[in-house]
């Protein structure tokens, strides 16, 4: 039997976890990432920061940059889901 890695990602609004779980496990619980970069914490901050040249910054990383950084991005993209649950045709490209 092969080994599978399953991972799970709550992606919030502000702040998001992740979880993975390893099928060579024999307890098969899921754990929760819970240190990041130095940062410990079960959720990170649903944000991001594109930089100078192509340097992006993500969670903790961009939380900590002086400006710029983009978060409640979700949000856009439900903005643009919810005219197509009406069915429009020209929604699901």
């Amino acid at each position: 039997m092969s080994r599978k890695l399953t991972v799970a990602i709550d992606f919030g609004t502000t702040f998001s976890k992740v979880a993975y779980l390893d099928s060579s496990h024999t307890d098969r619980e899921p754990t929760l990432i819970k240190r990041w970069s130095a940062r410990s914490g079960e959720m990170i901050p649903t944000l991001v920061h594109y930089g100078a040249g192509s340097s992006v910054d993500w969670g903790f990383g961009a939380a900590s940059k002086d400006k710029g950084q983009i978060g409640w991005f979700k949000l856009a993209r439900l903005r643009a889901v919810i005219p197509c649950l009406g069915g429009a045709p020209d929604c699901w490209r």
